[in-house]
């Protein structure tokens, strides 16, 4: 203001784009919705089929100690094959190789949950009552006097 010079800013679309142009780009994008949609949930189960990938190679890793060594071959044999099917662009092959690793997987899950569980009859004689685990809370019966 002190100098007496004025500035000016202006605002203006730079597309460039007609309207016609617009219209046709929005008609190109609704018949090809479809397509998009397909590719979108291909990429989606890729996805499922990674983050599989991942959390049983986690557990196998953890508990392959409890699993015999053929099942073990078998769930890397199917994890191969899964990673194979996501390399490709064939959304059933690559569905049918995700059931076939979760399938083998089950595997893995039923040996760690095995040598998890406790024995049979472990609390027998103890006459119901659970030993503490420290931060475990306790049942009891108790009375309030007054």
């Amino acid at each position: 203001k002190g100098t007496g010079k004025e500035q000016k800013i202006r605002i203006e679309s730079s597309s460039g784009l007609s309207k016609d142009e617009v219209e046709r780009m929005r008609r190109d994008a609704e018949a090809h919705a479809d397509l998009d949609k397909q590719r979108r949930e291909f990429v989606e189960q890729k996805n499922v089929a990674d983050s599989t990938i991942y959390e049983v190679e986690k557990q196998l890793s953890e508990h392959r100690a409890k699993l015999r060594e053929e099942d073990a071959k078998s769930i890397e044999a199917a994890r191969d094959e899964l990673r194979t099917a996501m390399a490709g662009e064939d959304r059933a092959a690559l569905e049918s190789a995700l059931q076939r690793f979760q399938a083998e997987a089950q595997k893995l899950a039923s040996a760690a949950h095995a040598q998890q569980a406790p024995p049979q009859g472990a609390g027998a004689g103890q006459g119901g009552a659970r030993p503490s685990n420290g931060d475990e809370p306790v049942d009891a019966d108790f009375e309030v006097k007054a």
